[in-house]
């Protein structure tokens, strides 16, 4: 997991790293969209920034996330890959964005898990699913949907049909 030591980093003017990571399935559970990660990758750089005392990490995410069909629960890999700017103020943190240093450990665990489940897409669908269906009821697509309906005229407006219109002229 991605904890760096203030020393290590205020000794080397850029200090890479790249990091396999693995989450719990448990951490997902409260998040309906999204049931667990699989090769997440997170790699990067962090530096020393002497003009606004801080250290800034450059992070680069990307993962393959496992991920339930909105219509059949069928789960489906999502890759995701995002990148981000994480800024670690050396004293007070002086907004909610800044990371604080605890002691000598800066832990990105937290802001890592953050940008994780910003990628967690709101629904996902599989391309030609088999629908659900069951005695007397079926799941149809929206076009099946729209074809049934647009051939089907509704009986209540059927005589609209015959309705001719008259032009008056005034």
């Amino acid at each position: 997991m991605p904890i760096f030591s203030k020393s290590d980093i205020l000794n080397t003017q850029r200090l890479n790293f790249e990091e396999s990571l693995t989450f719990d399935q448990e951490v997902f559970a409260s998040n309906p969209r999204i049931n667990k990660v699989e090769e997440v990758v997170v790699k990067g750089h962090a530096y020393y920034d002497d003009q606004e005392d801080v250290i800034r990490f450059d992070v680069d995410l990307s993962g393959i996330m496992l991920c339930p069909c909105a219509i059949t629960l069928q789960e489906l890999e999502v890759a995701f890959h995002t990148q981000a700017s994480l800024v670690c103020s050396l004293t007070k943190a002086r907004d909610e964005d800044e990371l604080e240093a605890n002691g000598d450990v800066i832990d990105l665990n937290p802001s890592i898990f953050q940008l994780l489940m910003s990628e967690v897409p709101l629904k996902v669908t599989v391309d030609n699913p088999d629908y659900p269906k069951g005695q007397g009821w079926k799941v149809v697509s929206e076009k099946e949907y729209t074809k049934e309906k647009g051939s089907e005229m509704d009986p209540r407006l059927a005589k609209l049909k015959e309705f001719k219109f008259e032009d008056k002229e005034d």
